[in-house]
């Protein structure tokens, strides 16, 4: 089993937050995949605060196997 360690940093108006998600796989995933990840939880993350203004400000991975 193959994890990842996602870490979003946003900012929520006019205050800075971090976003961290887990993922499992069996596979090893692609640069192309990972990204769509990011960009999905980015955007749940906007509808969830749809109220506020989201601002993506870093992202990171972490490969841990």
């Amino acid at each position: 089993m193959i994890g990842y360690q996602i870490e979003i940093k946003f900012k929520r108006d006019s205050n800075e937050q971090f976003l961290r998600a887990s993922i499992s796989t069996d596979d090893y995933l692609n640069d192309n995949k990972l990204e769509e990840i990011v960009i999905n939880i980015s955007n749940v993350l906007k509808k969830i605060f749809s109220s506020s203004e989201i601002k993506i400000l870093e992202t990171d991975i972490k490969l841990e196997e």
